[in-house]
């Protein structure tokens, strides 16, 4: 049965074992520390709980601590992270028919809560489409490749999922992370924050948490309070830059570059934002000619039908051919930047003129 991590709010919508896995790790330990919460709420629960790393700990100990009754206590729990290493390399179908985990999953200890935490690079994805706790026939698929014994957790017992969440898909997971705390955020500050932290849930998260801490009383965070906490200017922003390119501003342009360098090297950022807006750009640039409407064109281009308008005054300004040039251009300056070759500014700004001026160079 596939869980959902929203629909577990006390102890009595949590199953007896559970294995837990994916690429996210902080959203793992979250998911962990959340189930303890519940589990462990006296000094008795304490005294009935263990965590293990299957690293460095035999199964059978595992197996026989979480069939001992507790003491003083309704329940132990039991967290084994790594769950994997247990499992590792090739066995006979005797070695599995024979592993003692499969009298435990037969005849599970009902005063035991089980949390099991695995690497399985078999089943990556594997809740993708499914619903209802059913498993589309693409997972369905997948599960058919997944070894001994986590066919059988996947088949048998409690399970949830926390997939890679792709750097594309971070300002809604931004908006969605906010909102389960009560508030909204305006999606050019998810953006914002998306592109400031360093391409990972931590650092976003992290970011999060302080603009909870600055909004404490608002309901609807804005770019404004992002601009605030992450210590930009109004008027001097990536965005605004982004902008005054689409626009082929170029003096303007070179006016916002200049104060965002002098207070931080940001030219990552730069580019990461840039890049972004080119290919979105590209894409517009096919699918306005389709005749969809704002809302299944916003859609189809991954963004709110609110930023619609800043692409549609950048196709105005740049061809398709200037746009594929843009891209190029953002790829050999981010070589150009890594490698250490000239100065910073002075590759940023000739980056500028090389994406606005492209038609003057030909």
């Amino acid at each position: 049965m596939m869980l959902e991590d929203a629909k577990i709010t006390k102890i009595a919508d949590i199953p007896n074992i559970i294995l837990v896995f994916g690429d996210e790790e902080m959203l793992i330990e979250e998911f962990r520390n959340k189930l303890l919460n519940l589990l462990i709420d006296d000094e008795n629960k304490k005294f009935n709980t263990d965590i293990f790393d299957a690293s460095n700990t035999e199964l059978m100990k595992i197996i026989e601590i979480a069939r001992a009754y507790p003491m003083m206590s309704d329940y132990r729990v039991i967290v084994v992270k790594n769950f994997e290493k247990l499992f590792s390399g090739r066995a006979s179908k005797k070695i599995e028919e024979n592993s003692p985990i499969n009298k435990l999953l037969d005849n599970p200890p009902p005063t035991t809560y089980l949390i099991i935490e695995a690497k399985i690079d078999s089943a990556s994805g594997i809740s993708k489409g499914s619903k209802n706790g059913v498993l589309s026939a693409a997972g369905q698929k997948k599960l058919s490749s997944i070894k001994f014994p986590f066919n059988r957790f996947i088949n048998e017992t409690a399970w949830i999922e926390f997939p890679r969440i792709y750097e594309s898909a971070y300002p809604r997971w931004i908006i969605e992370r906010v909102k389960l705390q009560g508030k909204t955020i305006n999606e050019k500050g998810a953006e914002l924050i998306a592109a400031r932290a360093k391409r990972n849930l931590r650092d976003i998260a992290s970011e999060i948490d302080k603009l909870m801490i600055y909004a404490n009383g608002k309901s609807n965070i804005t770019l404004e309070d992002v601009l605030f906490v992450t210590g930009y200017n109004h008027d001097y922003n990536v965005f605004e830059f982004q902008n005054q390119i689409g626009k082929k501003n170029i003096g303007k342009s070179i006016e916002i570059l200049n104060r965002l360098l002098a207070d931080d090297r940001q030219e990552m950022l730069i580019l990461s934002i840039l890049t972004r807006f080119f290919v979105i750009l590209f894409k517009y640039t096919e699918l306005k000619t389709k005749g969809m409407n704002e809302y299944s064109l916003a859609s189809a281009l991954g963004i709110y039908p609110g930023q619609l308008g800043d692409y549609s005054v950048a196709a105005e300004k740049y061809s398709l051919n200037e746009v594929t040039n843009a891209l190029k251009v953002l790829c050999d300056t981010d070589e150009m930047l890594k490698s250490g070759k000239g100065e910073s500014i002075t590759t940023m700004i000739m980056m500028i003129d090389s994406i606005i001026n492209a038609n003057n160079k030909t």
